[in-house]
């Protein structure tokens, strides 16, 4: 259940003659976290003297990669307009999916 409330982040490629997506990849903020982020040591100046301090910095080009974020059932809703979309038919695509209308309409 932890893993359904985690935020998620997506990432689509699509073809670079047309909108078809080729690719799809969904990653937890957990593993976001550590594809996006990198440790920078900055000086700090305090009143006394100053120091470096290792802080946490977003790559923004990684960043600018994924969207999100998203809940789980949004990710599962963005995969299923996008696969309407290519005309694909949901049922026989995804016979065992849990959610059979994703859309919740």
């Amino acid at each position: 259940m932890g893993i359904l409330s985690e935020w998620q982040f997506v990432r689509v490629e699509k073809a670079a003659d047309d909108s078809t997506p080729i690719s799809f990849t969904s990653i937890g903020e957990h593993y976001w976290r550590q594809q996006v982020t990198k440790e920078e040591e900055l000086r700090v100046a305090f009143p006394v003297q100053d120091k470096k301090i290792i802080f946490e910095m977003m790559d923004k080009e990684q960043r600018k990669a994924y969207e999100g974020p998203f809940r789980f059932i949004n990710v599962a809703q963005r995969i299923a307009k996008l696969l309407r979309n290519c005309g694909e038919n949901l049922a026989d695509l995804l016979p065992h999916r849990l959610l059979t209308d994703p859309s919740g309409s």
